[in-house]
């Protein structure tokens, strides 16, 4: 059996062709929704409650149109006359502004569509949507946000009653998205950060204790060059040397740290802002010495978890990390 790559990045699916950006999701949603009648009406039945779009009438899907109107969408579902949404696809915890959705609600004009209606797909929770001001109405038009962990159940649950080849085009699918989205991409790279002994302000607890006692990190989400995906691996040093090395298993993003650490009092309240928070695996502590030397004091580095394991330094695991991407 024969395994095909591009660029020495191997390729799972067909869907892989398109990358793993923001619009190859897009495009990927958006074919699959025109090939597969069961996946298009089962996504619209179940996000909608209306069965209309599975009626037998002709019905476009449109990749990222453009009309003076409102720019370009991301993808359009129109049946002329009668029914369209205009899909919002963001990868990550993004959220369109209300501008943007704004924008668009002369597009639904342009068709003369009564059945009207905006689906926006991102990875956030329906918590943090609501709490950030996603709205469930745009100009009277009805928003419905969701995961793109809600397609993949979509998709999976229309490849029971889809045609063979639907069913393989949805099985590809399921397995491209589940790869590139929400669904966080697991790889052998480390976060390697500094802890220090120091306590936050307002807090009764030090930066190593959340670690090394409450199995928990944090750090801004999305802002002043802090990651705005989660890591596969978090990497802690002090001391002048690294620590552990610990799998994240959860995370979530939260405004109030307090309430998953009692400690952190009215932390939040005088530093407002959003978080990453992931609970910790158990630590998997270097068998020799890996000490802090080509890093900055407080500087944040991404390498292998075995360079990381195995080197004399973490600015040596940096180094031989970078290498192999190179030769990849």
């Amino acid at each position: 059996m024969a395994e095909a790559s591009l660029y020495g990045r191997p390729l799972g699916t067909i869907f892989d062709l398109l990358g793993d950006d923001e619009p190859a999701l897009t495009n990927a949603l958006g074919w699959a929704l025109a090939e597969s009648p069961q996946f298009r009406s089962h996504l619209i039945r179940d996000v909608f409650g209306e069965s209309t779009i599975a009626s037998g009438l002709s019905t476009l899907v449109r990749l990222q149109p453009y009309a003076k109107s409102g720019g370009f969408t991301d993808v359009e579902v129109v049946i002329p006359g009668k029914l369209m949404r205009i899909i919002e696809a963001k990868k990550g915890w993004a959220l369109p502004s209300i501008q943007q959705l704004t924008s668009y609600v002369a597009r639904f004009d342009d068709w003369e569509t009564p059945q009207r209606a905006f689906l926006v797909l991102t990875e956030a929770t329906q918590q943090y949507a609501r709490r950030k001001g996603m709205p469930t109405l745009v100009e009277g038009i009805p928003l419905v946000h969701q995961r793109w962990a809600d397609v993949v159940d979509q998709a999976t649950t229309a490849r029971a009653r889809a045609t063979q080849s639907e069913k393989r085009l949805l099985a590809q699918l399921t397995t491209y998205l589940g790869e590139h989205t929400s669904m966080r991409k697991l790889d052998n790279l480390v976060y390697v950060v500094s802890l220090s002994s120091e306590k936050p302000e307002s807090a009764s607890i030090s930066f190593i204790d959340v670690v090394e006692k409450k199995g928990l990190y944090f750090h801004p989400f999305a802002s002043g060059g802090w990651p705005k995906e989660p890591p596969s691996y978090m990497g802690f040093r002090y001391g002048g040397r690294l620590r552990s090395v610990r799998f994240v298993e959860e995370y979530k993003i939260v405004s109030d740290l307090a309430a998953d650490i009692p400690e952190m009092g009215v932390h939040s309240q005088t530093h407002p802002g959003e978080h990453f928070l992931y609970r910790l695996g158990p630590p998997v502590e270097p068998v020799k010495t890996v000490s802090s030397k080509g890093v900055w004091p407080s500087g944040r580095v991404w390498c292998m978890i075995d360079a990381l394991l195995i080197a004399n330094s973490i600015g040596d695991a940096v180094r031989m990390s970078e290498e192999r991407r190179k030769l990849a």
